[in-house]
């Protein structure tokens, strides 16, 4: 058992290239794959040093805690964004094999619907600024109270 442990140590880069050229027909699944492993490593990247700075700037509690927060935080982003690249690619592979399909508009149409579901039932899950967007142009058309915040002023 160690002694497979230590080769497959030793050796990764030769069996991971055999791996890569045993499934070079497989293009959409490695593209998924790669694209998983990119959505760790930069939701990582980006939201630990926004994590860092908003919770010591503005959170509350011990160091140990402060740093757990930052840890979920980070651990969250990268997971939900290399789920969606995951799913995405995977979707974009499978579509792609559609001959003669017109693949973009369905899988656009398919992708704003989702986003809509989530605006609509999970608000939390969707950037901020995507939020406040999507809420000034399907929530906030919904209210007026005379000609003036109708047509000049949103409220």
């Amino acid at each position: 058992m160690i002694a497979t442990v230590m080769h497959l140590i030793r050796h990764w880069e030769s069996l991971g290239n055999e791996f890569l050229k045993a499934f070079k027909d497989q293009h959409h699944i490695l593209s998924a794959l790669k694209g998983l492993r990119n959505g760790v490593v930069y939701g990582a990247r980006i939201r630990a040093p926004h994590a860092l700075v908003m919770v010591f700037l503005f959170g509350e509690g011990t160091l140990a805690e402060k740093l757990q927060t930052i840890l979920r935080l980070t651990k969250t982003h990268a997971v939900n964004l290399a789920k969606f690249v995951f799913s995405y690619k995977l979707c974009q592979g499978i579509l792609q094999r559609l001959e003669d399909f017109p693949v973009f508009p369905l899988f656009a149409a398919a992708v704003w619907g989702i986003v809509l579901w989530l605006f609509e039932h999970h608000t939390n899950v969707l950037q901020g600024s995507l939020v406040k967007s999507m809420t000034y142009l399907y929530k906030d058309s919904n209210y007026w109270t005379d000609i003036r915040n109708f047509l000049l002023r949103n409220k």
